[in-house]
């Protein structure tokens, strides 16, 4: 699956924060396009309520966190 990017990396359904985190890391210190793949598991919390968010918001917060220096 590496279409444009000079780089592909996979999380495989992540269990702990750090394991994207790391991925990340990774990720920042590879030169060109990289495209980060992170696999989920079907299915949510119970207790999990409705999207209070909508998609757009969740780019820009995305994309600002990837431009902060962690």
């Amino acid at each position: 699956m590496n279409y444009s990017y000079f780089h592909a990396l996979q999380v495989m359904t992540a269990v702990q924060p750090e394991e994207i985190s790391e991925a990340v890391t990774l990720m920042r210190s590879i030169d060109g396009p990289v495209l980060l793949e992170v696999k989920t598991n079907k299915g949510g919390r119970k207790d999990l309520g409705r999207p209070t968010r909508t998609p757009i918001q969740n780019k820009k917060d995305f994309m600002h966190f990837l431009a902060i220096d962690h």
